[in-house]
């Protein structure tokens, strides 16, 4: 992958081959900022970059034998660590390597991608995504030989933030006492949940958001077929950050394919000839959420309190760990922007048609007088997720407090 290839973030480009160019290389780095921003294809085209033999300073040369084989991420002396799920048997745990092929078809194909779209590839167990201690001694093997071809080894984790004990120590090791030669990159969307002593130890390096246009650019060169104006539309909502609009996008066609489905089957009397209907959208199961607890707390519907507890099941069974953390960060997203829609002021609301519909009747619930306990409840929803606590029970805890949020007065 050269620097070419990825839109925006210009000036970190140039930075990033001063550092080569004036032979300043940090042997740890930490590439760090929000989801879908480009930070992994940053980090594969830097470290194509130091282990070009052609480079000229705007980029590596595409052509040489160590281009070609980071281009299809095959080069001997070029690794990466990611969360995984343990499918291991008889006491043996997977590791990274059991799961290159899927890793390099989502950064090839996709070339954006969350941790929740990972965990739908490579499992459908509802299992939170880690970097198993395994994972330790496979570093400490690699990591010791001599490089095969380039004049580096690159190390790329992505997501640091999900490694075990174990393999947060090893990593600390071999930070603090590198081989030669050695180029370690994590890339982070939370590194404030990092190890502290290795965030103390890496050199931080901060991946902005893109611009509107710049979103636009990447969505077109994702092969999405869109008119302008869906594209602005679909760029303003992502706030910098490509892989939100991929998934509003993919929003989108789920709620045009549900209604289209459903008027089918409401003109057949055959069982038989229904058609199953497409996963509920976030959106769909907040507005669940807000309708039967505001109907159990302000309507006494004791049958809306069986619906939540069908809503808080139906997630847990459906949706993987990280899939539940992406929904209720959804929900925490959409609680600020119906707060902000009671200023009136659509410059800085961030909804797209429907939400905004719904908030047209439900932006009024969400006030000064609930809004921080709102906030609270759903990070600490996340984090008992994240804890792997019991997701039906953390979310239908969460539902019930829902239904006193949803009464309380402004004050």
């Amino acid at each position: 992958m050269q620097f070419r290839d990825i839109i925006g973030h210009d000036d970190l480009k140039r930075r990033l081959r001063l550092t080569v160019l004036e032979n300043r290389v940090a042997h740890a780095q930490l590439f760090y900022g929000v989801e879908g921003v480009g930070k992994m294809r940053l980090a594969i085209a830097y470290a194509q970059y130091v282990c070009c033999e052609h480079r000229t300073p705007d980029d590596s040369c595409g052509t040489c034998p160590n281009c070609l084989q980071f281009q299809r991420l095959e080069h001997p002396d070029l690794h990466f660590v990611f969360p995984i799920v343990n499918k291991g048997q008889s006491g043996k745990s997977s590791v990274c390597d059991d799961f290159m092929a899927e890793f390099r078809e989502a950064q090839l194909q996709r070339k954006y991608i969350g941790l929740s779209e990972w965990g739908a590839m490579i499992s459908r167990e509802q299992k939170h995504l880690t970097i198993l201690s395994a994972e330790a001694a496979q570093i400490n093997h690699k990591m010791s030989l001599k490089s095969y071809q380039a004049d580096y080894k690159t190390l790329i984790i992505w997501a640091p933030e999900r490694m075990q004990t174990e393999m947060a120590n090893k990593l600390l090791k071999l930070i603090e006492e590198p081989p030669e030669k050695t180029l370690i990159i994590l890339v982070s969307d939370d590194p404030k949940s990092i190890l502290g002593t290795i965030l103390s130890r890496t050199q931080p390096v901060h991946v902005d958001t893109l611009t509107e246009e710049q979103v636009a650019q990447c969505l077109v060169q994702n092969g999405v077929n869109m008119t302008e104006d869906e594209l602005r539309r679909v760029a303003h909502l992502s706030r910098g950050s490509v892989l939100t609009a991929l998934r509003i996008i993919e929003a989108d066609e789920q709620r045009k394919q549900r209604s289209i489905i459903e008027q089918q089957n409401m003109m057949t009397d055959n069982a038989k000839d229904k058609q199953a209907l497409p996963p509920l959208t976030d959106l769909d199961y907040f507005v669940q959420l807000m309708r039967q607890a505001w109907l159990v707390g302000n309507k006494k519907n004791y049958d809306a309190l069986r619906q939540l507890k069908t809503w808080s099941e139906d997630i847990a069974k459906n949706m993987s760990r990280d899939q539940q953390i992406n929904l209720l960060t959804y929900f925490e997203n959409l609680i600020r922007e119906n707060y902000v829609y009671n200023v009136r002021q659509p410059q800085i609301n961030y909804m797209d048609k429907p939400e905004e519909d719904f908030a047209k009747n439900f932006a009024r619930f969400i006030h000064a007088g609930n809004i921080e306990q709102i906030n609270n409840e759903l990070d600490l929803a996340i984090r008992h997720i994240a804890q792997n606590v019991n997701s039906s029970m953390v979310l239908f805890d969460l539902a019930l407090h829902f239904i006193l949020f949803l009464k309380a007065k402004e004050s």
